[in-house]
């Protein structure tokens, strides 16, 4: 899930219904940026690029909650995922 503007507790609100949907779907859930969210929802995963928040920042925030996974360098742009296993 992708939302760059909302206020926290709307972000909340709605990362909330999103896992709902997506757990119902058998589907991952994947918040973008927002680590402590993630981690506040049970997301399955955090999303965070490479000009958001450095990964050191990310694993002092989730701890060994999620382990961390490189996806394929597209357009050179370097990104990282955080993924509960």
């Amino acid at each position: 899930m992708r939302e760059k503007h909302l206020p926290d507790a709307q972000l909340l609100a709605a990362a909330r219904v999103a896992k709902e949907v997506c757990e119902r779907a058998g589907a991952l859930f994947v918040l973008n940026d927002r680590p402590d969210l993630a981690l506040e929802v049970g997301a399955d995963g955090v999303h965070v690029g490479q000009h958001d928040m450095p990964v050191t920042d990310v694993r002092e925030l989730v701890g060994p909650t999620y382990s961390s996974a490189s996806p394929p360098m597209r357009r050179r742009r370097s990104t990282r995922w955080m993924l509960r296993w």
